[in-house]
């Protein structure tokens, strides 16, 4: 069987068309309701009347120190009175842990 040139376009043109449609049925969508807001920070401290007024149910902060030359990183680390507000002020927070050691810091493009 030949095939000509124009055919073997047409064939080339198609394909992926057809192919995008059947990859595209199987997509699966999340559908879980929203838990909330969370603002994540490291460049100030908010307060909890803050996370509040912005609608926040919570906060992601940092139990990691700033890293050397990030002066500018004031929230971090999160420090303990920031915990007690937040209890008192019924929002949530979730303390994130970086360890300089083991991850790969692609703004310098090189391990730590």
């Amino acid at each position: 069987m030949s095939m000509s040139r124009r055919d073997l376009l047409k064939f080339a043109a198609v394909t992926p068309v057809g192919l995008g449609g059947l990859a595209a049925t199987g997509i699966a969508k999340a559908s879980a309701d929203s838990l909330g807001l969370l603002l994540d920070y490291a460049a100030g401290v908010l307060s909890a009347a803050d996370l509040k007024a912005a609608g926040a149910v919570g906060a992601i902060r940092y139990v990691s120190d700033r890293r050397p030359g990030a002066s500018w990183m004031l929230g971090k680390p999160i420090q303990i009175s920031e915990v007690h507000q937040y209890e008192i002020d019924a929002r949530k927070v979730a303390g994130v842990g970086v360890d300089l050691n083991s991850i790969l810091k692609p703004q310098f493009g090189q391990w730590d």
